[in-house]
């Protein structure tokens, strides 16, 4: 028997999507953070 997703799973799939990407995104941030020079001072446009 194959049953069809409803609204409210779709939204949970989406939403655990999202929140997922949110925290490899945020993941991916910090780690860059480690590879960049604490010392050198930020550019100023």
């Amino acid at each position: 028997m194959v049953a069809s997703w409803g609204l409210l799973e779709w939204f949970f799939a989406l939403a655990l999507l999202g929140l997922t990407g949110a925290v490899g995104l945020a993941f991916v941030y910090i780690v860059a953070q480690l590879f960049l020079n604490p010392g050198r001072k930020p550019k100023r446009t």
